[in-house]
């Protein structure tokens, strides 16, 4: 729980620090979808690496197959809110 909610600290910051700079470190359909990864049972982290922008997601998750699985459902239907 806690590596979780240090990790969407993390997130919170950078988009701070990215909208000061006037540069999308992470794009609001990304955060959309970091978000909705966040909240599964698993997962421990999705953001947006490196430099950021639009081109990829990562995602720090517990090793079982119900969770892969949900990531996967979740991105596989996923339409920008």
């Amino acid at each position: 729980v806690e590596l979780h909610q240090t990790f969407q600290e993390i997130r919170n910051n950078l988009r701070a620090m990215g909208e000061a700079a006037r540069v999308p470190i992470e794009p609001p359909p990304q955060t959309a979808l970091c978000d909705a990864t966040m909240k599964l049972p698993g997962v421990v982290a999705a953001l947006v690496p490196g430099a950021g922008g639009y081109d990829a997601i990562a995602c720090l998750y517990i090793d079982r197959p119900t969770v892969l699985e949900a990531i996967g459902n979740l991105w596989a239907q996923w339409k920008e809110p």
